[in-house]
């Protein structure tokens, strides 16, 4: 069962109704909270039952008004909140802030702008940051549950990673000295789109982030996998390389290369973890070695049948799937191999177990520098063979040699 992104918005309105810009991609959004579920709620005297019950938005509406809806189970929680106080983490004192300066940190007054900084424990209310960790507690209680409900489907729950966050949200706030500032992320302009795309998303900094050990990036997957049985991450080429945009002008942007070895290794090490799937969204302008890296360590990519092609380059015949079969009504489908689809999510070829992404692939070295803005990655011995041994090796990425944005200092 594929969800969109759940991720936590900024607590004020508006509230953002884009999955795809979340405040923090490290929580979840508690307007999908069922609060009738609660324990709170059901262990609550019937007068405050009455009260909860009584917050209930009108359904019967073509479009989903999320400041109501927002206002109504924010409203109905303070009636269920439990008098112990939550000790609360960056997330929780970023929307204790943001109450009541607002979503964007970077209009906030400036000894507010740094998490490290002391005025913001003295600032944000304990109240208020006890409330917002209580909420990410029950959300955590809920979504572990319907990870336990799952338990017997073939791949169960399926999350979705967006590419980055709100440029003034909770985790750039928390994490930006591993982000890029100054830059957003988008798309180059292709056949599709003259002016290219920006996406308004900073990027991490691949330099600051290697100086981390990558923990962000780590802990941001853990976070993730911990009530899932598998997730779609959006524009995986990103684990390789991101059109970095200075200025806003999509046109005048350029990629900007990550260290692939890490970023894959890492997350199939933490898949391995959670044992769950990976399905990474490879469409549009992509490197041929982010499809190879991904099969190689036993992860699904993706493709849509309408533009799909068979061995001489032809479109394929309508309605057919990569080897001719007929395919299932979805236009978006996986694939593991070139010629099978093995995912229950894709809607197209067999459910099996063996599309999890379970194995672990062997710790690469790395002569390269995450960031290099020349083509310092290339190896000079093959890349290793794969085997039918239990363990995975990685395909290692081509080499391109290409300019880098901001230039390379030392």
């Amino acid at each position: 069962m594929l969800l969109n992104p759940m991720h936590a918005v900024a607590p004020v309105h508006p509230i953002q109704p884009s999955p795809y810009s979340p405040s923090s991609r490290r929580h979840t959004n508690p307007v999908y909270l069922r609060v009738t579920a609660t324990k709170e709620y059901l262990e609550a005297d019937a007068a405050t039952k009455a009260a909860v019950d009584a917050l209930k938005p009108d359904e019967a509406t073509e479009l989903i008004d999320y400041d109501k809806v927002w206002d109504a189970k924010i409203a109905a929680l303070e009636l269920i909140k439990p008098r112990e106080p939550r000790q609360g983490d960056d997330f929780a004192t970023y929307c204790a802030l943001a109450e009541v300066h607002g979503a964007d940190y970077r209009e906030w007054p400036a000894e507010l702008r740094h998490p490290d900084n002391p005025a913001v424990r003295e600032q944000a209310d304990p109240a208020r940051v006890s409330f917002h960790a209580w909420l990410q507690e029950l959300c955590d209680r809920q979504l572990e549950e319907a990870r336990l409900a799952a338990e017997d489907m073939t791949v169960g729950i399926v999350h979705d990673l967006p590419v980055g966050v709100d440029p003034g949200g909770a985790d750039a706030w928390a994490l930006q000295d591993v982000l890029a500032t100054g830059v957003t992320v988008g798309a180059p302009p292709d056949a599709f789109n003259q002016q290219g795309q920006n996406w308004s998303l900073p990027p991490w900094h691949p330099r600051k982030l290697a100086e981390a050990g990558y923990r962000p990036y780590r802990d941001l997957l853990r976070a993730v996998f911990r009530h899932s049985q598998g997730l779609r991450i959006d524009h995986i080429a990103g684990l390789w390389r991101l059109w970095w945009i200075p200025g806003g002008d999509a046109r005048r942007g350029t990629y900007v290369r990550y260290d692939a070895d890490a970023m894959t290794g890492i997350l199939a090490l933490e898949a391995h973890r959670a044992g769950a799937s990976v399905i990474g969204e490879d469409l549009g302008t992509v490197e041929s070695v982010v499809t190879e890296t991904l099969h190689a360590n036993n992860m699904l990519s993706s493709a849509v049948l309408w533009f799909e092609r068979d061995g001489n380059g032809d479109m394929l015949p309508s309605g057919t799937g990569r080897s001719g079969r007929r395919a299932a009504s979805a236009p978006m489908t996986c694939r593991r191999r070139r010629d099978s689809c093995a995912a229950s999510t894709c809607g197209s070829g067999p459910s099996s177990r063996s599309s999890r992404a379970t194995r672990t692939p062997s710790t690469p070295t790395r002569p390269g520098s995450a960031g290099s803005c020349s083509p310092s990655s290339a190896r000079t011995s093959p890349p290793p063979k794969r085997t039918s041994s239990s363990r995975c090796t990685p395909t290692w990425p081509t080499p391109r040699a290409g300019w880098c944005w901001p230039p390379r200092t030392t």
